[in-house]
């Protein structure tokens, strides 16, 4: 107990029981190793910098030609409405699929697939990727404005048929005698043909190309087949052939 004394406050020897306890608690608390930061210590691992970054998937970049006045753009990520740059048409970015008899325009900065039962005998069709997988063109306008994508048998008359480039997809077969020129062209299959690539040619390891070929830069896997008469580097007129 405390007792006052001139003025002054001054402290027996005597501790009440709340006092006592709350001493002992304070002292187990000293004393004993914290749980919680011991299991953190122990178990934590160190995380290696940018792990979050790393997860983050960034927004593809597209190639835009606009099927009425022909400017090319670019688009990052994919929008539901899209207007040229130029002449502000607004634009189907829509992919569509062609399955049965189609003469109508169809036009489109996304694909269309020309499927089997569908056949394309009128109409302006344009899109930037242009996918005979089973179908037939005998009439009409195509335009890919990118890439032509062969991933079935079927002919086609390159009269009703433009591209920027060329893909023929593995276990296609296409011969002609007409004389192919494409920007880009990718054989995953078989062409015989004469073939200007004016940019590049690759042939995959299931591809195989029997003619003959022009281009500037050729790309050969291991594995696949070429048996044609080679003129690397001629792209324009004055420029002398190197032939292998």
């Amino acid at each position: 107990m405390a007792r006052k004394g001139s003025g002054q406050v001054q402290k027996t020897d005597m501790v009440d029981g709340f006092t006592a306890l709350r001493a002992v608690r304070d002292a187990h608390a000293e004393a004993a190793p914290s749980t919680v930061q011991s299991e953190s210590i122990v178990d934590a691992e160190p995380q290696p910098i940018g792990t979050r970054l790393g997860s983050t998937a960034m927004p593809s970049e597209n190639r835009i030609v606009c099927y009425e006045c022909g400017y090319e753009f670019r688009m990052t990520g994919k929008v539901a409405r899209l207007a040229c740059s130029k002449c502000h048409i607004l634009l189907d970015t829509g992919d569509h699929v062609v399955d049965s008899v189609w003469t109508e325009d169809l036009k489109t900065v996304g694909t269309i697939r020309i499927v089997e039962g569908g056949a394309i005998q009128g109409g302006v069709i344009i899109a930037n990727d242009v996918v005979l997988a089973g179908g037939t063109i005998s009439g009409g306008r195509v335009n890919a404005v990118k890439c032509l994508v062969l991933e079935h048998h079927n002919p086609f008359s390159r009269d009703f048929v433009t591209a920027r480039d060329l893909r023929i997809a593995e276990g296609v077969s296409v011969a002609t005698e007409t004389e192919l020129t494409y920007r880009e062209v990718e054989l995953a299959g078989r062409l015989s043909a004469s073939l200007k690539a004016v940019e590049r040619l690759i042939i995959r390891e299931t591809g195989c190309l029997v003619g003959k070929v022009q281009t500037p830069s050729l790309v050969v896997e291991d594995g696949a087949g070429l048996l044609a008469e080679i003129d690397v580097g001629v792209v324009a007129e004055g420029v002398e052939a190197k032939t292998a």
